[in-house]
């Protein structure tokens, strides 16, 4: 064999190409690829098209609401607090699906605080709303007369506000405190983050 053609086949082999820089193991190459064309053109279209399905329907939501006073009631104004959220997860969804068409983005990569800050600030702020939800939906059922008297605007916006309030402050601490922080701070924040989520869920259960 020539040397120039050994050089070759050693330097062909040692450089990949950028779809096969992150193939797992566990699976063969064949279904990794296979893998990778169905996620790029079938499940990233679809995904982003619901995206922008959902922003405009969110988006029509909140403007209904938020420009007719008649209909401004409690409930109304806690379903506008969750379509934020499906609004702000929908953008997200759009701008990480362009950046993975525009930059080719093979291997995915660990979530910066920037990145991860908005999407737990989602995660929080949709429990906290579906459980603020659930809690007005029982009240309407169960107590009606004490619900009409003190469901009012201003209680609903109170607890709208008090739901982002805690979903920013587990947002902002559990994102930096990830990559900037100590260990025993990130233990705190993320049990600290489970407590809330548990006693969302149990509330809306």
């Amino acid at each position: 064999m020539q040397p120039g053609v050994s050089l070759f086949n050693k330097t062909s082999s040692a450089v990949k190409l950028p779809n096969e820089q992150c193939l797992a193991k566990g699976l063969t190459e064949h279904a990794q690829h296979t893998l990778r064309y169905v996620t790029n053109f079938v499940v990233l279209p679809l995904d982003t098209l619901l995206a922008l399905l959902s922003i405009t329907c969110n988006a029509v939501i909140l403007v209904a609401v938020l420009r007719t006073r008649s209909i401004q009631r409690s409930s109304l104004l806690l379903l506008c607090s969750l379509s934020t959220t499906d609004v702000i997860w929908a953008i997200l969804s759009v701008i990480r699906n362009a950046k993975f068409f525009i930059l080719k983005d093979v291997c995915p990569k660990e979530a910066t605080s920037e990145e991860l800050f908005p999407r737990l600030l989602c995660l929080f702020s949709t429990l906290g709303s579906l459980a603020v939800i659930s809690c007005d939906r029982l009240l309407a059922m169960s107590i009606p007369w004490w619900y009409r008297s003190h469901a009012t605007k201003s209680l609903a916006i109170k607890q709208i506000v008090l739901v982002w309030v805690i979903a920013v402050i587990l947002s902002s601490m559990g994102g930096g405190q990830r990559h900037n922080g100590s260990p025993l701070l990130w233990s705190i924040f993320f049990y600290l983050r489970i407590l809330f989520s548990v006693c969302f869920a149990l509330t809306i259960h």
